[in-house]
């Protein structure tokens, strides 16, 4: 590998959420509507853009992952021209809030490595990986994305970074979150087994369904480099009120009279309860977050974190650096409020800047 001085990712203020750009920045089919939108129709707007932002592609799954969005195997674009189990209608898109269960869909690592794009970009980029299945596997997963890795480890031209996904909601649901934790703490202790990862950067990422005490003690191991907080949450997740999820989401009440008028029951059925009830994105993200920051930072004050969740305009920038974040990162506002992209990687540099003087 060519390289002169170790990059990192701490030395970037924006990164792009992993599944923004798809598995090697090419981006979705929305991305070129979007494009040819703003070329004749919206031509007074800021396009979409992810200039400035370093590039964190797709989760990957060691083996191919069918999921719930089918993609075409040579082009890795979803099959679907709207994916049925991404959930944005109207009055959500207003709202700012997002559903999607995609559930990890991809070709596998080893076929994305033996492709080759990442071998030849020259800056700095993260791949982000999550072992997925019977939680007694998770380690010999992670254990085998790294022995891919470490058989095409020579032919990178940049240094790159990890991201260790252990929070995407589409694909654990149910587990017990300490056991989540103990498995994480595992595969970052695996870590120490591959010589070649002593220049590779590791980021957990998690979401806010995760206490901020646990999270430290990720946080806190040799072999990881910092967090990336937040994935999305699981439709209905108790830390929302359930008056919040019927607002975004108005059509998901369901009443249940099986048991008779006197034992009527009132629930929250998912738009993609079909694929598994899906996770939320978007501006709901954005307050617990911020609280979810605050109370870590009562416990470590020192560990990098990486924090995104339903930033759609600028000024979020400064709340997210003002309580804690070392860094942000963007998702969703590519379709939800895309013209607002440029100015939020613009205000991110700035705000990163004088945190740094």
């Amino acid at each position: 590998m060519k390289n002169d001085r170790r990059q990192s990712a701490k030395g970037w203020p924006i990164w792009v959420a992993s599944g923004g750009i798809n598995f090697f920045g090419q981006g979705w089919l929305f991305h070129q509507w979007l494009k040819w939108l703003h070329k004749w129709v919206l031509f007074w707007l800021a396009g979409l853009t992810w200039l400035g932002a370093l590039k964190v592609f797709k989760t990957s799954t060691l083996y191919l992952q069918a999921g719930n969005m089918p993609l075409d195997q040579e082009t890795l674009m979803p099959t679907e021209r709207f994916p049925k189990c991404i959930y944005v209608r109207p009055w959500q898109w207003l709202l700012g809030v997002a559903l999607n269960a995609v559930g990890l869909s991809g070709p596998g690592f080893k076929d994305l490595l033996e492709r080759g794009f990442w071998q030849k970009l020259t800056e700095y980029f993260q791949i982000s990986l999550m072992p997925i299945g019977p939680k007694e596997t998770w380690e010999e997963q992670w254990r085998g994305c790294l022995r891919l890795l470490g058989k095409h480890f020579k032919d990178f031209l940049s240094p790159f970074g990890l991201q260790l996904n252990g929070s995407c909601p589409n694909v654990r649901v149910g587990e017990a979150m300490t056991e989540i934790v103990e498995k994480i703490l595992r595969m970052l202790d695996a870590i120490s087994e591959f010589p070649f990862m002593k220049e590779v950067e590791v980021f957990v990422k998690i979401a806010v369904t995760m206490s901020p005490a646990d999270a430290a003690r990720i946080a806190a191991h040799p072999n990881c480099a910092g967090l990336v907080v937040s994935n999305t949450v699981p439709f209905g997740w108790f830390g929302i009120p359930k008056w919040k999820w019927l607002f975004w989401f108005p059509f998901s009440l369901r009443f249940d009279f099986s048991a008779g008028w006197r034992h009527l029951s009132i629930r929250l059925v998912s738009p993609l309860a079909k694929f598994g009830g899906g996770g939320l994105s978007g501006a709901g993200l954005f307050p617990l977050l911020v609280k979810w920051l605050k109370e870590f930072r009562t416990i470590d004050s020192n560990s990098y974190v990486n924090a995104g969740g339903g930033i759609l305009k600028a000024k979020q920038v400064d709340r997210l650096f003002a309580v804690g974040a070392n860094s942000i990162s963007i998702g969703s506002i590519a379709f939800l409020r895309w013209w607002r992209m440029a100015d939020v990687i613009e205000h991110a540099y700035l705000a990163f800047h004088r945190l740094v003087r």
